[in-house]
């Protein structure tokens, strides 16, 4: 049975080791004009994407007093983690989303979510926002499947990180 419940000292371990890669079979690009903000994906030759270690950003949520970790359990297992957060913009900002991926498109990750939405709901706030990359295509779908609405792009985000990298940082909402 799936429990949502608050990441702590005990979970921290399993729950920033959990492997957030994921497979790019494609990309997508960004059109935007007067319908709005539209993404086209396009076939790339096959790579697996990985992120930086979410160790430090997990312990900074325990017992902080402007965020939340939140940890999916199933059985004594770990199967996914978020933080959500209060952001600068006076929305919630949810971060450090994983789920395993053996465990992914099985409702953890909605779970994971939920329980961000909820949590932002609880604090007052009018909606909460994300950012993921053009590269994790299944991630963008996922957001919208949530009731996610893409507002914005940066086609220059990671550059200072990653010169050369065709990478687009995307800008999802959620709205109460």
């Amino acid at each position: 049975m799936l429990q949502i419940v608050h990441l702590d000292h005990a979970n921290l371990a399993a729950a920033a080791a959990i492997d957030a890669s994921f497979e790019v079979s494609e990309e997508l690009s960004v059109v935007a004009d007067e319908a709005g903000i539209r993404l086209l994906p396009k076939a790339v030759t096959p790579y697996r994407k990985a992120y930086h270690e979410a160790g430090e950003d997990l312990r900074d949520a325990i017992g902080s007093l402007d965020q939340v970790g939140f940890v999916a359990l199933l059985g004594d297992a770990v199967a996914g983690v978020v933080i959500v957060g209060l952001d600068w913009t006076g929305l919630g900002l949810i971060d450090c989303f994983a789920v395993d991926p053996a465990l992914r498109r099985s409702g953890v990750g909605a779970a994971l979510i939920d329980a961000a939405k909820t949590w932002a709901r609880a604090q007052g706030l009018p909606g909460v926002r994300l950012e993921t990359q053009s590269n994790n295509v299944a991630a963008c779908r996922f957001y919208e499947r949530q009731g996610f609405v893409l507002k914005g792009f940066d086609a220059d985000l990671y550059r200072g990180e990653m010169p050369g990298t065709r990478e687009i940082a995307l800008f999802w909402y959620f709205w109460f």
